[in-house]
């Protein structure tokens, strides 16, 4: 009904787990690439492209209301491609840490960067767009705890993917009237 195993095998077994790196502690393997944005609107970013559109109408006084017609607009078309680009990067760094680590070590990522941004997002601004820069520019300047064992490998781009992954949470507004 049982049958031993040597030590050599448990570990193997072990090794294959997010908990290993907490136990045994040792560089991570390396991080794969992210993934680029596709070009469509994938259903996990309704919420956080949303508050993009409405920082954008809020900035430009435009009315747009797709992805599509985001990226066709010259003012916002770039601004949008590289925030989708860093969303996916904080895909990227979450689905890593999910293989790699146990998750509080990637809660624990995000809970800083949350605790660092906080403050700012809830200021008083004169548009949507200016707070989601002010919030951007904070996550820029923000270190990860030098402690967790995926400080090294976080990127600035991740930090400000984790914005709107905090946004697509529902965590952050760019826009208050989005919460009246």
């Amino acid at each position: 009904m049982f049958e031993a195993r040597n030590l050599e095998e448990i570990l193997e077994l072990h090794a294959a787990t997010p908990h290993h790196v907490r136990r045994f502690p040792q560089p991570l393997k390396p991080r794969p690439a992210a993934d680029p944005a596709p070009p469509d609107q994938a259903p996990h970013e309704a919420v956080y492209v949303r508050k993009l559109l409405d920082a954008y109408n809020a900035k430009h006084g435009l009315a747009l209301e797709t992805l599509q017609e985001a990226r066709d607009h010259a003012k916002v078309s770039g601004h949008l491609f590289r925030q989708r680009a860093a969303f996916f990067h904080a895909e990227s760094l979450w689905r890593f840490a999910q293989e790699s680590v146990p998750e509080a070590t990637y809660t624990a990522i995000e809970t800083d960067l949350y605790d660092a941004v906080i403050e700012i997002e809830d200021r008083d601004y004169a548009s949507g767009y200016a707070r989601l820069e002010a919030v951007l520019d904070a996550a820029v300047a923000h270190t990860p705890n030098p402690a967790n064992i995926l400080a090294p490998v976080v990127k600035v781009i991740d930090l400000k993917g984790m914005c709107h992954r905090l946004a697509n949470d529902d965590r952050l507004t760019w826009c208050k009237e989005e919460t009246q």
